[in-house]
């Protein structure tokens, strides 16, 4: 089962070919997501395993799914409450991130950086450390393709689209600035 979300990626430097429209290879005005891989990277967010059965039916957020080809939620949302709603929200937004870097960056380790503050990173990166060198909000992940190629990457769950020349996108971003990533040598690694 599909659903399709729009794209507004006309403006970024580079779009990888798998968000290009094949006839103009131009960005995509809108992509197909598969919603049982969506499932897929909510329970490895989730709970760190691959889930039982990758069958979206088994993914509760889909009965709350419209019934036309957008990913739209009836209603008031995915949650009765207005902290429900921004819970699940934050979840889902969190497995599309993940899918995105991963179907179309070819990012294949993720972690949450929450997980690494103060403390050392899992072995294939151990001789690197994260430091919170700012007060505010850490960014969602440290993911990579290898051990040469690191990344942050932070998630966000929102209900109406938001603009990157935007105030709240400029906020966002500036949570990457809340960390640093220390290589082997001690010396700060620009991700």
């Amino acid at each position: 089962m599909k659903k399709s979300i729009n794209l507004r990626l006309n403006r970024f430097p580079a779009v990888p070919y798998s968000l290009r429209d094949a006839s103009t290879n131009l960005a995509s005005p809108a992509i197909d997501i598969e919603l049982a891989n969506l499932f897929h990277h909510y329970y490895l967010d989730t709970f760190d395993c691959t889930p039982p059965s990758p069958d979206p039916a088994q993914f509760e957020a889909v009965q709350f799914l419209s019934r036309d080809h957008d990913f739209r939620f009836l209603g008031r949302g995915f949650g009765t409450s207005t902290q429900a709603r921004r819970n699940r929200s934050s979840e889902l937004g969190q497995a599309m991130c993940r899918m995105f870097l991963h179907d179309h960056l070819g990012i294949k380790y993720f972690a949450h950086i929450s997980n690494f503050l103060p403390s050392n990173l899992p072995r294939a990166l151990a001789n690197y450390k994260v430091k919170k060198i700012r007060q505010g909000d850490a960014p969602d992940y440290l993911c990579a393709r290898n051990e040469q190629e690191i990344f942050l990457a932070e998630a966000k769950g929102r209900y109406e689209s938001i603009n990157f020349s935007g105030k709240a996108f400029d906020q966002w971003r500036q949570q990457f600035e809340t960390v640093e990533i220390l290589d082997p040598s001690g010396i700060a690694r620009a991700l």
